[in-house]
């Protein structure tokens, strides 16, 4: 199953240090150059009155699709505030084909009423990624953009617009304050980004003992950045040490990550994925941090479910995966960012069960 990599797609950005940003908050919105609107109502200028919503995704991206069906309860929130969710970076650098054009019409079509705003795709030039995203230093996606009384208001994760848009319709909202936040916060991370250029290095050149090493120093000077790095040091001990990699899993899920369902999920799913490359894979503590995550999301989210049902499995309770299966595939309709091709995998593995079994 596409599952989405142990590190946050957030973190990958630090491996590379941010580029110059030439569009900020109070500066004109660039141009609203979409390709094609493929559904609602194109959204092609800015009006004074008016506030908007840019938000930049891609069919590819775990976050991006987790985020979609919040947006749609936004804008049905904010009928007066129009939403444009445009599809970037579908190609690799230097890609100028077409395919990816189909791609996001038939993601759109299958995520129906899921993802119910004006939605369009970048041209094969990548347009608005670079008038948009790149202009603005944005690194990852999904990103959003505030358009207020003609002026960008505010730039950031769309999970936090709730809170814009409540102060913006409340009359309170302060653009300077949240620009002069956003700052402090791109400061931080700009710190943080040269922090790790050693730990990458390390890592590009297959040495990750050196990189544990330099996230291990980091993290000694700088304790307050381990909810940033965690998950990037899990994934190097996977390729120095099976035996500090499930050390570290398990510190992590009865510390940091001990709320967070979708870490934990992460941890267990990177214990029992078939890509993962482990030669001893841990499956008791897949199945004792993938249970934590099932009863923090209380048995409701399909996709969870389907980690532990596959660390059961692979730890030979074959009876025990095919229960949870069979309760994953009922929450199907329950889950966010539910695709028909993830649908069917929930299926398939629940057929590979109990064939193993014998059924």
């Amino acid at each position: 199953m596409k599952r989405l990599r142990l590190i946050p797609l957030a973190l990958l950005a630090l491996g590379t240090l941010a580029q110059a940003q030439t569009l900020k908050v109070g500066d004109t919105p660039p141009a609203m150059k979409v390709a094609k609107w493929v559904k609602g109502k194109p959204v092609e200028k800015f009006e004074a009155s008016k506030t908007y919503v840019v938000e930049f995704w891609a069919t590819w991206c775990g976050p991006c699709i987790q985020t979609i069906p919040h947006l749609t309860e936004l804008a049905k929130k904010h009928k007066d505030i129009p939403f444009a969710g445009i599809s970037v970076w579908e190609n690799r650098p230097g890609d100028t084909s077409t395919e990816y054009q189909q791609k996001v019409v038939k993601f759109v079509a299958d995520m129906g009423a899921k993802m119910d705003y004006n939605i369009g795709y970048d041209d094969t030039s990548g347009t608005m990624a670079k008038t948009w995203m790149d202009a603005a230093g944005q690194d990852g996606i999904p990103s959003a953009f505030v358009v207020h009384e003609g002026k960008l208001a505010w730039i950031g994760h769309p999970t936090e617009l709730d809170a814009v848009l409540d102060k913006i319709k409340a009359g309170n909202f302060d653009a300077k304050k949240e620009a002069a936040e956003r700052e402090t916060r791109e400061a931080e991370n700009k710190k943080l980004q040269a922090a790790v250029q050693p730990v990458f290095k390390s890592a590009g050149e297959g040495n990750y003992a050196a990189a544990v090493a330099e996230i291990d120093k980091i993290l000694k000077e700088n304790p307050k950045w381990e909810t940033m790095l965690a998950a990037l040091k899990l994934d190097l001990l996977r390729n120095k040490s099976e035996e500090e990699f499930y050390a570290y899993g398990k510190q992590l899920s009865e510390g940091l990550y001990k709320d967070d369902a979708m870490m934990l999920n992460q941890i267990a799913w990177g214990i029992v994925d078939d890509e993962a490359g482990l030669k001893k894979p841990d499956t008791e503590l897949a199945i004792k941090v993938a249970t934590r995550a099932c009863e923090l999301t209380k048995n409701e989210n399909a996709l969870i479910l389907d980690t532990l049902a596959y660390a059961y499995f692979k730890s030979g309770k074959i009876d025990d995966a095919i229960k949870t299966q069979e309760k994953a595939i009922a929450m199907m309709d329950k889950t966010e960012g539910m695709t028909d091709e993830i649908r069917a995998e929930l299926k398939d593995r629940l057929a590979k069960f109990k064939k193993a079994k014998g059924g």
